[in-house]
């Protein structure tokens, strides 16, 4: 009862500024405004990033790359909203893995782990790959396993992508990039 559908993207005027580590906006919703503030902490992030561009199928979405030395480092972004959200669904876009040469193992393969927190404490969303043949789902974890040298993720293609859907109110989430 009571509830709105909203669709956000990164849109002007809402886009991550290039290179800045934190934003904040509000969401007018049916059902009132929502204030959302993202806070992102990162290792080795290539210069101007995170941003907002194409990728993963869409036209605008907060997008970052990484030179990483150190294939166990992460990065986190936290989402907090003002009020709780019901039946939040996110997309991670463009998970990917590249195989150097083509056989030899990977220079890159993209990891996403995602969670949550609500009124009624951790909130574990589903995932569900696009396509299951190019990303691995495991818990709310989602793992590339393309090895084709981006041919499947090109061209900003939503073959690569993974859904996660919150089963209860959030009023903050942490997207796990490594």
């Amino acid at each position: 009862a009571n509830e709105s559908q909203f669709t956000y993207s990164f849109a002007a005027p809402q886009n991550w500024p290039a290179g800045a580590s934190s934003i904040n906006y509000t969401l007018s919703t049916g059902a009132g405004a929502v204030v959302v503030t993202a806070t992102a902490t990162m290792n080795d992030v290539v210069a101007n990033y995170p941003t907002t561009e194409a990728s993963g199928g869409f036209a605008t979405a907060y997008s970052y790359y990484v030179d990483r030395t150190n294939a166990t480092s992460n990065n986190n972004v936290v989402f907090t909203f003002s009020k709780p959200i019901s039946k939040l669904q996110l997309v991670a876009g463009d998970l990917d893995y590249y195989q150097v040469g083509g056989g030899s193992p990977g220079a890159y393969q993209d990891r996403v782990t995602i969670i949550g927190t609500g009124p009624s404490g951790t909130v574990t969303p589903t995932a569900v790959a696009t396509n299951p043949a190019l990303v691995g789902i495991v818990g709310n974890q989602a793992t590339s396993l393309s090895t084709d040298g981006n041919q499947n993720c090109a061209a900003n293609s939503a073959q690569c992508n993974a859904t996660f859907t919150f089963p209860q109110p959030i009023t903050t989430f942490t997207y796990t990039y490594g």
